[in-house]
């Protein structure tokens, strides 16, 4: 992150007087933006990937102001703000206070005031009228402009834009990344390296079959087409922005197209059809050419395992080697990969007998039942944790070692479930119930906005009230060098 430093000033003016107080800090720098801008959790997704942070990182990072009733210990690892401490007032770029539902904390972005200065400095400006945040204030702080617009949430008045509110608890307002791999997915995300700020994902156009697209479509190139793009998940300057594709500037994240080429069986299975199944799972991505769903006795379906380390594919064979044809109550949720092998939870025959049937995928045989009558449920237990030995589904870990499954407890589902944000306050995430299953690795990470970029206890308090309107200025000034 390019180095800056931020000076405030506030102005009070006396609307029956005229008279003017201003008041001027500095403000300190926290790790927010450090823990913003870093690689996301397990699969490293920047969120400089997505428009908005992209193309006007200022703005969108720390467009935001907070007046807060209390002070906020200066620390760079106070990220976030310290509950029971009262909002006096808000502000956000490009947002003008209107008063809606109650709200007398906001005031409005001036955009004439605001912008680039001769120096090389970005100043943010907003103005508040007699009406809004009266009080003491104590100390300000710059967030994101999304926080900024919403509020931190326990305000003085308790009003607010309430929609929101009563949606985001502590109004922190989250960016979404939803890193699964099904066909509702934005981008399927493969690997990230950290070291060379690269994320690597499948394209779409290659994957999904559709009349614009058929001639790009994987039955028709005999190949999966991954695209790898620069990311600037380390450093950013954000004097600069970055857009990409058509958008007027340089193009500053390059990408870099590989082909997989994909066995003839798979292809001539899935036809023109989207895979049924594309899940990443460990270092590796799976798909499968059919559903495997009422699969009959001896029938088969042709399946990919992608190294990621290498780009490269190789085929592997799913069979119904059980006694009736195969059903999964669960879809793709019902199906896990892990140690060479495929954990496929289904039912079979009438009465059904319930249960996981292994497959080593490395041979294409070696072939396990073990039979679970509670693992089939309509319970909505979900798919706590994925990893290459084990997966937990329905409160059963699923052991691809050794074929078996085993009943565990809450405990030790808390222990093993993948929380790959437990260091960074800043992420969150969970694993989505929908259409009946849980889905095979699936996680929708939250990047919350709702953090302090910076934060300034003022030397002596500010008392804004009814008669005075209100100025508040945040320069920021940058520097190059670590």
């Amino acid at each position: 992150m390019v180095n800056f430093k931020g000076h405030t000033k506030i102005e009070l003016t006396d609307v029956n007087t005229g008279k003017k107080e201003v008041y001027e800090d500095d403000n300190m720098i926290t790790n927010a933006l450090d823990l913003y801008c870093a690689d996301l959790g397990m699969l490293g997704v920047s969120p400089l990937l997505y428009d908005e942070a992209r193309n006007d990182p200022i703005n969108t990072l720390m467009g935001g102001l907070l007046l807060m009733g209390s002070q906020i210990t200066e620390n760079a690892n106070t990220v976030t703000c310290p509950g029971g401490n009262k909002m006096i007032g808000n502000g956000a770029y490009n947002v003008t206070a209107d008063g809606q539902d109650g709200v007398t904390e906001l005031g409005s972005w001036n955009a004439t005031e605001s912008g680039w200065a001769s120096d090389g400095s970005y100043k943010m400006v907003w103005d508040f009228a007699t009406t809004q945040a009266n009080g003491t204030i104590n100390c300000v702080c710059l967030t994101s402009a999304n926080h900024g617009y919403i509020g931190e949430g326990n305000s003085t008045s308790n009003a607010g834009k309430s929609t929101k509110r009563g949606e985001l608890e502590l109004a922190g307002t989250p960016q979404e990344y939803n890193l699964d791999a099904n066909a509702d997915v934005i981008r399927r995300i493969l690997k990230v390296s950290y070291a060379d700020s690269t994320a690597t994902f499948v394209d779409n156009y290659n994957y999904n079959y559709n009349a614009t697209y058929a001639a790009e479509h994987m039955s028709q190139t005999g190949k999966l087409k991954v695209i790898t793009k620069e990311i600037p998940m380390s450093q950013l300057d954000m004097r600069e922005s970055y857009p990409m594709g058509n958008t007027a500037g340089q193009s500053y994240m390059q990408d870099t197209e590989t082909d997989i080429t994909l066995p003839s069986a798979f292809l001539s299975q899935l036809g023109t059809n989207t895979p049924w199944l594309g899940g990443k799972h460990g270092n590796y991505y799976y798909m499968l050419a059919a559903n495997l769903n009422n699969l009959a006795v001896g029938a088969s379906v042709q399946g990919v395992k992608i190294d990621l380390s290498t780009l490269t594919a190789t085929g592997f064979t799913i069979t119904n080697t059980l006694s009736a044809p195969l059903y999964l109550p669960y879809g793709e949720g019902g199906v896990m990969f892990g140690s060479g092998k495929v954990a496929v939870v289904c039912w079979y025959g009438d009465p059904a007998t319930k249960g996981v049937m292994f497959q080593d995928i490395s041979n294409n045989a070696d072939t396990t039942f073990t039979e679970d009558a509670g693992i089939v449920t309509t319970d909505r237990y979900f798919k706590r944790c994925m990893r290459e030995e084990s997966a937990i589904l329905f409160y059963r870990k699923i052991d691809f070692t050794d074929c078996s499954v085993t009943m565990t407890n809450g405990s030790e589902i808390g222990n093993m479930g993948i929380r790959p944000m437990v260091d960074n306050p800043l992420f969150e995430d969970y694993i989505p119930f929908d259409n009946g299953y849980w889905r095979p690795s699936t996680f929708r990470m939250y990047h919350t906005t709702d953090y302090l970029a910076t934060i300034n206890n003022l030397q002596a308090a500010v008392t804004k009230t009814a008669e005075k309107t209100m100025k508040v200025t945040y320069v920021i000034r940058f520097s190059d060098g670590e």
